[in-house]
């Protein structure tokens, strides 16, 4: 999940002026993920706290060296949600859609819930007839470098149990996740010429 008021403060200084976190999300779906390497993240575009300018430039056709092709990774893939399912449901979104980044609300039998905080879930296993989920965790570490302490984050695989804790009585399964939607496939948009109209909707 995002946190509104930071997400958006964040978005906002960067040029990308927009009050639902959706339209970020549209603009993946129809554009993709663009590495660094090729597009500069530090780009000044309209909106952008240092523009001077209202004019959107030309859509890019070349990484910014003007040798190499754009790369689009994920592009024309969506952005779903999972509320509230169970294990078996987790298996069939695990093999027929996608790895789910979420966590695990457990109920107790005292009425009380816990959680297992943020994980990847990317499959399953079964070892002498026990099964587990496989997953990655992230870790985070903090490192020196040359402007000071730093937060340094990593994935970890890890496997954990089906089995629910001591007191749980029940388990449900939250989740974000990326899917191609065969049924629905993108349509390249017409793109604004002004800053104010940078808006996209969609039904």
């Amino acid at each position: 999940m995002h946190n509104t008021s930071t997400s958006e403060t964040y978005f906002e200084k960067l040029g990308c002026v927009s009050n639902e976190y959706y339209q970020y999300e549209l603009g993946i779906e129809l554009n993709g993920v663009v590495s660094s390497e090729c597009i500069s993240n530090d780009a000044i575009i309209p909106g952008h706290s240092d523009s001077s300018t209202q004019t959107i430039p030309t859509k890019p056709t070349i990484c910014d060296e003007n040798q190499s092709e754009i790369v689009k990774y994920i592009q024309g893939y969506k952005y779903g949600q999972i509320l509230g399912i169970d294990q078996e449901d987790l298996k069939l979104y695990l093999t027929r859609v996608s790895p789910v980044v979420g966590s695990i609300i457990y109920l107790l039998d005292d009425g009380d819930t816990t959680i297992t905080g943020e994980i990847v879930f990317l499959g399953r296993e079964k070892v002498a007839n026990k099964q587990y989920w496989i997953i990655a965790r992230q870790i985070k570490e903090q490192i020196y470098s040359y402007s000071g302490l730093q937060d340094s984050y990593h994935y970890q695989a890890e496997e954990i149990p089906f089995n629910w804790p001591s007191r749980a009585i029940d388990s449900q399964y939250f989740g974000n996740l990326l899917f191609k939607d065969v049924y629905n496939p993108i349509v390249e948009p017409t793109y604004c010429t002004a800053a104010s109209d940078a808006t996209v909707t969609k039904d």
